[in-house]
């Protein structure tokens, strides 16, 4: 992960500090300190070009100590698939918001039906009685 140490020499060369890192491209300052330390193996890619900026590294300065320096076009289409899959997250949690409203409609459909099968004796007397009273006053 040579370009975890990219980011790292810069941190320390600009005297930036992870809660500066925080400030500047809005991660918890406890993730920031997982993936410096290495316990994040594989970031997103616009995490590591965010933590880059944040220590005032460009995407090629960042790519460039690994061997692999990435063209524009690399970049821009990571960030276009990174972009992509930001908005189908947003609408799986929008689709997931919907499942649990609709889960929690059915719970108390459940509960009300629940409540009537065990109330039904006294229900179907309930019924019988005003049966009665309208053939009563019927006649």
């Amino acid at each position: 992960m040579a370009w975890l140490e990219r980011i790292k020499e810069a941190k320390s060369a600009n005297n930036v500090t992870v809660k500066q890192m925080s400030e500047r491209i809005g991660l918890p300052t406890k993730t920031i300190e997982r993936i410096l330390a290495g316990k994040t193996q594989t970031p997103y890619i616009d995490t590591v070009l965010d933590l880059g900026a944040a220590v005032g590294l460009t995407p090629k300065e960042i790519f460039t100590e690994t061997g692999t320096v990435l063209g524009e076009q690399d970049l821009s289409a990571y960030q276009a698939e990174a972009d992509m899959l930001r908005s189908e997250i947003s609408t799986l949690t929008a689709d997931n918001v919907d499942l649990k409203l609709k889960v929690a409609s059915l719970q108390a459909e459940l509960d009300l039906l629940k409540l009537k099968l065990e109330h039904k004796e006294q229900i179907i007397a309930l019924h019988e009685r005003y049966v009665r009273v309208l053939e009563r006053d019927q006649k």
